[in-house]
C-alpha cells in the first residue's frame, strides 16, 4: 500500500489528494463505469445549481410541515449533495460559478442559529439535544466543502466555515454524546447506536 505525505496546507486531502484528481479525470474518460458515474454527478451538479439557498426555519419539524416546509434533515441531505458535487465539479473541471455556488450554500448554512431542529431544544424532549443526525450531516457538507473549496475561497469564508463548523457542529456533537461530563444521560434503549 502507498503512503502519502501531505503537507500540511495542501487540499484536497480529506478523501483525495492532488494526484488522485489526475488519475479520476483520466479514468472518467477511459472507463465505461467512471464515465457513468461522472454523468450521474454532473446531473447532480444541475440539480445543485438550481437548487434555492437554504432558509433557516423556527418551525422545522421531524416530518415536512403542512406548508411543504422541510425539516433540517432534509436540507442539511440536499446540502451535502449539492455542495459535494459542485466541489467535485469545480476540483476535476475548475468551473467557478459551481464553486461559487457551493460557496454561497456553505455562508448560508452558516447564518443558521444552529445546526440542529429547535424541537430538540426541550420542546419534544425532557433534556436540549444541540448535536443531532442533522448537525452530523451538516458537519460533513461543511468539511468537504472546505477541503474541496478550500482554494477557491477567501480566508473570510474558509474563517467563517471553520468557526461555525466548530460551534454549531463539531463541540455540540462532542458535549452531547462524547464528552463524560457533558454529555446526555440516556438510557440505553434510546442511545442511537444504529445512526
Amino acid at each position: 500500500m502507498e503512503t502519502r505525505a501531505w503537507t500540511p496546507k495542501e487540499h484536497p486531502r480529506l478523501f483525495f489528494s492532488k494526484g488522485d484528481l489526475e488519475n479520476l479525470r483520466d479514468k472518467r474518460n477511459a472507463d465505461d463505469i467512471a464515465r457513468a458515474a461522472w454523468i450521474r454527478i454532473k446531473e447532480e451538479t444541475r440539480i445543485g445549481m438550481a437548487m434555492e439557498l437554504p432558509r433557516e426555519s423556527s418551525r422545522w419539524e421531524w416530518d415536512t410541515g403542512s406548508d411543504n416546509q422541510l425539516n433540517l434533515g432534509a436540507i442539511a441531505t440536499s446540502c451535502v449533495r449539492a455542495v459535494s458535487c459542485l466541489s467535485l465539479s469545480w476540483l476535476m473541471d475548475g468551473n467557478e460559478s459551481h464553486a461559487r455556488k457551493a460557496t454561497d450554500i456553505l455562508m448560508t448554512l452558516c447564518d443558521f442559529d444552529f445546526w440542529t431542529s429547535l424541537r430538540f431544544f426541550g420542546t419534544d424532549y425532557r433534556l436540549p439535544w444541540r448535536g443531532t443526525l442533522e448537525t452530523g450531516f451538516l458537519c460533513q457538507c461543511a468539511c468537504l466543502g472546505y477541503d474541496w473549496l478550500f482554494n477557491y475561497m477567501n480566508e473570510a469564508e474558509r474563517h467563517r466555515l471553520r468557526t461555525c463548523m466548530l460551534y454549531k457542529g463539531i463541540l455540540p456533537l462532542v458535549q452531547d454524546w462524547a464528552d463524560p461530563y457533558t454529555r446526555l444521560p440516556l438510557v440505553s434503549h434510546i442511545k442511537p447506536w444504529g445512526n
